[in-house]
């Protein structure tokens, strides 16, 4: 067994669980389902039967509660502090062996639920056989040891058949040379028709609580109409020790007319000659699907026991008399037959209802998850994590998305009950899961590049940078984790009811304390909800969405060229089309129907203008398309000085975005998405390279489309030019450090307000405009 770090008892004690008493059942034994939940027993009550609280003085931490902590902690974990190398690794491995454990832990679980589908287990048979000297004096007889061996070999054999390999090990070699000895003996070698289980049709059962899969003696006061595994095992099984024993179900007394008489069976005993026993039919109650079509069944009826007329004789017992009846290799092997279809149902049930909860994660109508003012100051360490000057982690601070609860409602098993997922008292936690291109620059030196490809060419050659610090995919995953958000009923997160579902939300979660840094690549946000899920007090529901990695937009002061709307190229300036500084920048996202404020540059003295080459550089995280014509739209709108008039006005060369502009070189790409633009396979063939049109305009680097602002002798407010290079790239100049991440804002995002024309105002009017712009800045609209 598994050492367990706080206490490695003898776990097979707690193997028993009898449904009638909510007990073990045995003397030396301990109640084996609040063992597997981690929940405080309960002898003969319900009092803590569906705590949800685990029992602090628990001795298994391989339980329900274990798992349930395992794997939210397997998400989230991560210690305080500054990210480090070493410590992110090391992190990493945590996580990972967190998730393991969440595994081991429902792997314990489900084994003692199994257990349960095994007769002896729920009306406390003790069928132990040990090789331990005097421990041996313990061991049950050969009768009580037959089932589990049998079955266990029953299920193995045809293996070692086909592999001509012994691979059955039964763990204690003296009592596992014991049962091959007798199944050679007696000739018991199961048929193939009577083999292991490959499928089973039985419907996997649902339930609205963990502890429901094992008994629902709390719901059904009947016997026969409770639905847990261990219900249906103890009322519809003997055992060969006790056989009936001191329970009502199956009946007592043999002579029960609810029994029918079936045909004889003859063995063969070694030295003894023929036996004849005659089987027993009985019609087991199963209250989750009575209409199971299970083998071997005689008008819905079971042969569950035999009778021995050898017995009879020799003990002298009258014919009007029934004698004690007795459990055959054919008893048994029905029971295994009924037995171990439901256990791999059941345990398939609670597998499912432990991760049942989902979230469904969409992006805001914008299409944008975050953005970040990349010109502000910060610097790259030995390891390739990007410093702010106080020296914590350089990147996005806020995410916004939208969410619902997309968990499905549950019909209950036998009494088809709808209980809804909803959710009530719990918390939501955002996870951005990542690599880091280490070898990231400030001045975007770090980044691959891609040469510029006449159309109709996709795409140049992409060079991949290199670094002292590593490569452009770090080899293990990091995460950021979110501050949480308080969740008090469904109102705050909908759905969980099934049908239609209901709108998504929109959330916006803070990661200021632990940022993503703009380096993230192969990046993942996952959205986490722990409390209140439906009957389950402290639930989890898991939702995510695959973003494309942080995007660079470069707006820039072109200002010195000019375009008439009539034929390139564009034009160097003059004096109708002088070069002027841009005094105020905004960029916008989104639609023209819900175009959202994300940045605002509003100096207050016109030194800090954005001059000729002076740049505004912006990294985005954008939704992944969902189509080839999805996009994703972004803008930068300038106000300039007051100058002569002129016959145009200063404007972006607005451009729409496919999905990802520089896709990261591990991603794997839906099967949706490889027809995008420019998708450009590299090895192994299911990775792809997935680039803009935009960014085949020249040689400059993934990720970092150039939104140049220009005059423009058009009143249009977009303008898309041929593709033949008509804009050269910045000249290496100043990256703007001031402004306002508006996105960031915790209030709602700010509509992009119209964009003022400077043509034909007087000064007074311009420099309203200017102090209007500022006010805005700060929340105020005058």
């Amino acid at each position: 067994p598994d050492r367990d770090p706080w206490n490695d008892g003898f776990r097979s004690l707690y193997h028993f669980y009898n449904p009638i008493t909510n007990t073990s059942g045995g003397l030396f034994t301990n109640s084996g389902m609040p063992w597997a939940l981690g929940i405080p027993d309960s002898p003969a009550g319900n009092a803590n039967i569906d705590s949800q609280v685990p029992d602090p003085s628990r001795g298994n931490h391989f339980s329900y509660m274990d798992a349930r902590r395992n794997f939210f902690l397997a998400l989230t974990y991560k210690r305080p502090g500054t990210s480090t190398f070493v410590f992110t690794r090391q992190d990493s491995d945590v996580r990972t062996n967190l998730m393991a454990s969440t595994f081991i832990s429902i792997g314990h679980v489900v084994h003692l639920l199994q257990d349960f589908a095994q007769p002896q287990h729920v009306r406390a048979e003790p069928h132990n056989f040990l090789c331990r000297g005097i421990a041996s004096l313990l061991n049950q007889d050969i009768a009580t040891r037959t089932y589990e061996n049998f079955i266990n070999f029953r299920v193995i054999y045809p293996y070692e058949v086909v592999t001509g390999n012994k691979t059955y090990d039964i763990g204690s070699g003296c009592e596992e040379t014991k049962w091959r000895d007798f199944f050679r003996k007696t000739d018991q070698i199961p048929p193939a028709s009577t083999g292991p289980w490959a499928s089973s049709s039985y419907p996997i059962p649902q339930f609205s609580k963990q502890r429901k899969f094992f008994t629902t003696r709390v719901e059904d006061a009947a016997v026969l109409d409770r639905r847990g595994l261990a219900d249906y095992t103890n009322r519809g099984f003997y055992t060969e020790d006790k056989f009936a024993g001191n329970f009502t179900s199956p009946p007592a007394t043999l002579d029960d007319p609810s029994f029918s008489i079936g045909p004889s069976d003859v063995f063969q005993v070694p030295g003894k000659g023929n036996v004849t026993v005659q089987q027993n039919y009985w019609a087991v109650p199963d209250r989750v699907a009575p209409g199971f079509a299970d083998p071997n069944l005689r008008n819905g009826k079971a042969p569950i026991f035999s009778t021995s007329l050898w017995k009879r004789i020799r003990m002298g017992i009258p014919t009007t008399v029934q004698p004690r009846g007795y459990m055959t290799l054919r008893n048994y092997n029905q029971m295994a037959d009924m037995l171990a279809p439901r256990a791999i149902a059941y345990s398939a049930g609670l597998i499912n209802f432990f991760f049942r909860g989902k979230l469904d994660i969409e992006p805001i109508d914008q299409k944008i998850f975050a953005v970040l003012n990349q010109g502000a100051a910060h610097t790259v360490d030995a390891d390739g994590y990007p410093r702010k000057p106080d020296g914590s982690i350089f990147g996005f601070e806020k995410i916004r998305l939208k969410v619902r609860n997309s968990t499905e409602l549950i019909t209950e098993s036998g009494s088809n009950v709808a209980v809804p997922q909803i959710v009530g008292a719990g918390k939501l936690v955002a996870i951005a899961r990542y690599h880091r291109n280490a070898c990231y620059k400030p001045d975007l030196s770090g980044e691959r590049t891609q040469t510029f490809a006449t159309p109709p060419l996709l795409a140049g050659i992409i060079t991949e940078p290199s670094c002292a610090a590593g490569s452009t995919r770090t080899n293990f995953q990091e995460i950021s984790v979110s501050a949480d958000l308080a969740i008090s009923s469904e109102a705050d997160l909908p759905g969980g009811r099934s049908g239609t579902p209901p709108a998504t939300l929109e959330k916006t979660f803070d990661f200021s304390a632990d940022p993503i840094p703009i380096n993230a690549t192969d990046l993942i946000i996952q959205v986490v909800y722990r409390g209140q899920l439906g009957e389950e007090t402290d639930g989890i529901a898991l939702g995510a969405v695959d973003v494309r990695e942080p995007t660079i937009v470069t707006f820039w002061n072109n200002s010195d060229f000019y375009y008439d709307g009539t034929a390139l190229p564009w034009k160097p300036f003059n004096v109708n089309y002088p070069l002027r500084p841009i005094q105020f920048f905004r960029f916008c996202f989104g639609p023209n129907s819900a175009e959202r404020l994300g940045y605002w540059y509003a100096p207050p003295l016109a030194a800090n203008a954005m001059i000729q080459n002076q740049q505004t550089r912006l990294a985005v995280i954008p939704a992944p398309p969902t189509s080839p014509t999805d996009t994703f739209r972004v803008k930068g709108t300038p106000v300039t000085t007051a100058g002569v008039a002129v016959p145009g006005s200063m404007q972006p060369l607005v451009r729409t975005a496919v999905g990802r502009i520089a896709q990261a070189n591990r991603e794997f790409i839906a099967e949706m998405t490889q027809n995008l633009p420019a998708c450009q396979a590299v090895a192994p063939s299911l990775e792809f390279w997935c680039n803009e049109p935009l960014q085949r305009r020249r040689s400059i680097l993934l990720g970092a489309p150039l939104q140049p602002l220009a005059w423009v002798a058009s009143v249009s407010s977009g303008f898309n030019t041929a593709d033949a290079g008509e804009f050269m790239t910045p000249a290496v100049g100043t990256v703007q450090a001031l402004g306002e991440v508006r996105f960031n804002d915790n209030a709602a995002l700010a509509n992009c307000p119209i964009p003022p024309s400077v043509l034909n105002k007087s000064d007074a009017e311009i420099r309203l405009q200017e102090l209007e712009e500022v006010a805005r800045s700060f929340g105020v609209v005058l």
